[in-house]
């Protein structure tokens, strides 16, 4: 039997929804761990920020040794939101295997 346009879509949706759900379901403890950091950052008014070194686009820094990219305009939004202050970020270079473990 050929699938058809409304059942692949159908099959679609279902997977979407399921998704959906078991995000949800997985995030629920993350609002109070994330409100424990949140705290943290805000009252030493500093973000720790992991960043690759020499990724040109995402991370680097110029000659002057000021960071640039997405990753770094990322975590200088972050840091306005939370602190009121671009400039209050601290750059970690991290590499790859060493990301996660650095969110501990």
């Amino acid at each position: 039997m050929m699938p058809t346009k409304a059942n692949y879509a159908s099959k679609c949706r279902r997977f979407l929804a399921l998704s959906l759900i078991a995000s949800s379901v997985g995030f629920t403890s993350f609002p109070a761990v994330a409100g424990e950091i949140l705290t943290r950052v805000q009252s030493r008014r500093l973000l720790n920020c992991g960043v690759s070194e020499g990724r040109v686009g995402f991370s680097y820094q110029d000659a002057k040794g000021r960071w640039l990219g997405l990753d770094v305009d990322f975590c200088r939004a972050v840091a306005t939101a939370v602190i009121g202050d671009a400039e209050r970020v601290k750059f970690i270079p991290l590499l790859t295997a060493a990301r996660f473990v650095a969110l501990r």
